[in-house]
């Protein structure tokens, strides 16, 4: 059992802990690991914690409004190029040893490419092609596994 440690936290700030560890089912000790573990993962990988966490609140609600990052060289580029941008884009994110399932994940859904599953994704072809290429180079430059059929393409996320 790993030592413990009290800390001294101000009453709000124990009691948003509270509310917060109830809403997802975990003790407050569960929830607060979570926490210091991405946050320490974010400092290891040269990103400010708290900073993060508000580019991230961002970016969610641009991909609520339909809008996700991408490239700037997807911008007016055909399938063929889109692809090979995601398979280049896919290739780096795993060297950087992050996870391409989220963003995999994010760009289907928000965009209303397809339908995302646990463990995979369900993209239908269509007149949205350059993003289609875009995620399909994503997750083969990744590594994941890819399956292109007639009217959809199944890319495998590697959840278990």
């Amino acid at each position: 059992m790993p030592r413990r440690k009290s800390i001294m936290l101000d009453e709000e700030h124990a009691r948003i802990l509270q509310e917060l560890a109830t809403r997802y089912g975990v003790t407050i000790s569960g929830y607060v690991r979570s926490l210091v573990e991405a946050a320490a993962e974010a400092e290891e990988r040269g990103f400010h914690a708290p900073s993060l966490i508000r580019r991230a609140l961002l970016f969610e609600a641009l991909a609520r409004l339909g809008a996700v990052p991408v490239p700037r060289t997807l911008l007016g580029a055909g399938t063929r190029e889109a692809r090979v941008e995601g398979e280049r884009l896919g290739a780096a994110l795993r060297e950087l040893g992050l996870d391409v399932s989220e963003l995999i994940s994010l760009i289907t859904d928000r965009l209303g490419l397809g339908i995302v599953d646990y463990n995979r994704v369900l993209i239908f072809r269509g007149s949205k092609d350059p993003l289609v290429g875009y995620v399909v180079g994503l997750a083969s430059g990744y590594g994941l596994r890819v399956v292109e059929r007639e009217k959809v393409i199944v890319i495998e996320l590697g959840h278990e």
